[in-house]
């Protein structure tokens, strides 16, 4: 099931980093590398399109990709909202035998230390990487494929990661009580070649 979003996240930054425009032809989807080019076709009318996955979503368990407003509106899918799809990878983003993923970024250090003792203890490889924009990132890998990086991962992480509403990382502020954690997707964001 895919479904769409505009407003009021348009003009705010994605997990990517770029701003989110939603008369681009882009998406979000939970666990693909950003770039990553996917055509998307309507079950329901047999309408297709391609967008770039620039963004981590949707949040409803039923749901597998969000598409900004252009791209629900190629698919005929604006009035009602949501449309049965079926998702191909057309293009994956990086080196797919080489990916590693972003399971936390912190403004504080001691946070981001703490998660990345979390996965080293679990078995994982993981670093630290500093951003421009103030959050400390943390990244575990190399993973050889996306089903490893997406099964090794949620068994070493999941009881560590507590997922997010989208209001929280959209606007990019930590929830309460959290001192200056920010997740996506349930904590994971994939980044093929090992870069951000």
């Amino acid at each position: 099931m895919a479904s769409w979003y505009g407003e009021p996240f348009h003009g705010r930054r994605t997990a990517s980093g770029e701003i989110y425009d939603m008369e681009e032809m882009t998406a979000a989807h939970q666990w693909l590398p950003f770039q990553t080019i996917v055509q998307v076709e309507n079950l329901d009318n047999g309408r297709r399109t391609e967008v770039r996955i620039t963004d981590r979503g949707p949040f409803v368990d039923d749901r597998i990709i969000d598409l900004s407003r252009a791209g629900a509106r190629s698919l005929g899918m604006l009035g009602p909202g949501t449309a049965n799809v079926r998702i191909t990878i057309l293009e994956m983003a990086g080196d797919p035998s080489c990916l590693e993923l972003q399971v936390g970024a912190f403004r504080e250090r001691s946070n981001a230390a703490a998660l990345r003792r979390e996965l080293e203890q679990a078995g994982l490889e993981a670093r630290e990487q500093p951003g421009t924009d103030g959050l400390r990132r943390v990244i575990a890998g190399p993973f050889g494929t996306l089903a490893s990086a997406h099964e090794d991962s949620s068994a070493a992480c999941c009881s560590h990661v507590p997922r997010t509403r989208r209001s929280d990382r959209i606007a990019r502020t930590a929830p309460a009580g959290s001192r200056g954690t920010r997740r996506t997707s349930g904590g994971f964001n994939i980044m093929p070649g090992g870069r951000l």
